[in-house]
């Protein structure tokens, strides 16, 4: 997969994290945990897609620390009995896993 449709399913994703929650109306923790880390997903993914992209190595680094940092959220959740919330945050984690498998970490230009 290249590198602009990489970034633009992760707009997509990160958006589906900030919005999910609200519209089906889980709780504030879930809500505010699920909206930071997609407002974080979306920011990064917009600064690969920019005219001016970040560099890919960077980019590939930040990919790793992204999902071990929402599989731990998932985690956390689950642990205090937000089930709905970590269902979502762990299916974010499987796709984006799937992306980074499935991206040639390379540069474009």
């Amino acid at each position: 997969m290249s590198l602009p449709a990489h970034g633009v399913i992760e707009i997509l994703a990160g958006l589906a994290m900030i919005s999910v929650p609200a519209v089906l109306g889980f709780n504030t923790g879930v809500l505010v945990v699920a909206a930071l880390l997609g407002a974080v997903l979306t920011g990064a993914a917009i600064a690969l897609t920019a005219q001016k992209p970040i560099s890919v190595a960077a980019f590939s680094r930040f990919d790793g620390v992204y999902l071990l940092v929402t599989a731990l959220a998932a985690l956390g959740l689950a642990v205090t009995g937000q089930l709905a919330g970590a269902v979502l945050l762990s299916g974010a984690v499987m796709l984006l896993t799937w992306l980074s498998f499935s991206t040639r970490y390379a540069s474009t230009a």
